[in-house]
């Protein structure tokens, strides 16, 4: 049986204790050997990726002007772009860190399901995979442990706003039965939770639902990652930040 526990939204001792281990397997992962493979979208196609049950009545993936844009066309669907290249194996990644990014550019209806983020540890068919995701109705970030048989979402609060750029960090970092899944935005502190039953190993890539969404300079570094892809990840000035920082606390 798998548990979910909040390894960063707690307080006392045991809340600091578990920040601490992360802050350690982090910093463990960070000084390992690996590989880096990075995709800045600029091709007029997707050779390296893969949509998950493609349907092209309710949901779209394709790059364009650099970056690639992914769409669905109906309420209550949700589409996932796999990353799947030819010479590796990203089944059998683990203990890797994604960064992109994204930005939300419309929704679809008013409910709560206009989502757009990361895939981690996908197992496709199985129906397993961790998702860290960017939800605009409710204003938060979204941690998700996903099975055929339940879908565990754990909440932050975060002020989401459509066509805003968001720089997002997602990793998994495995100690013995546990998983621990990060996620930051913009730099800023780390969510994590901390899951029993662990998937161990399994392909990234992008999530889009119910919403219009584009992504860019797509990065994925770890231990079992080859060194490939294409173009380099887009510098980001200091003044640019400073600048969409100093907007989002203005507007709260």
């Amino acid at each position: 049986m798998a548990e979910t526990v909040v390894t960063g939204a707690g307080r006392g001792a045991r809340a600091v204790v578990r920040v601490l281990t992360v802050i350690m397997m982090m910093a463990a992962a960070a000084s390992a050997p690996a590989g880096v493979w990075h995709d800045d979208f600029s091709l007029a196609s997707l050779p390296d990726w893969e949509i998950f049950n493609l349907d092209r009545d309710v949901e779209s993936w394709k790059p364009k002007d650099g970056v690639v844009a992914g769409e669905i066309f109906e309420t209550d669907f949700f589409s996932l772009l796999l990353l799947k290249p030819d010479d590796s194996k990203p089944q059998d990644w683990a203990d890797y860190t994604v960064r992109v990014r994204a930005r939300l550019t419309g929704h679809l209806g008013d409910d709560d399901e206009s989502r757009i983020g990361i895939a981690l540890y996908d197992h496709e068919f199985d129906g397993e995979r961790y998702l860290c995701l960017l939800q605009l109705q409710t204003a938060e970030a979204l941690i998700i442990r996903g099975t055929d048989a339940l879908w565990q979402a754990i909440p932050f609060p975060f002020p989401v706003e459509e066509n805003v750029w968001y720089e997002l960090e997602a990793s998994v970092l495995s100690a013995g039965a546990t998983e621990t899944i990060s996620f930051r935005i913009d730099g800023g502190p780390p969510m994590t939770i901390t899951s029993t039953g662990p998937f161990g190993s399994g392909i990234a890539g992008l999530v889009v639902s119910d919403a219009e969404a584009e992504f860019d300079d797509f990065e994925i570094h770890g231990p079992n990652v080859p060194t490939g892809g294409r173009g380099a990840p887009r510098a980001v000035s200091a003044s640019e930040r400073l600048a969409t920082t100093w907007g989002r606390m203005k507007r709260r």
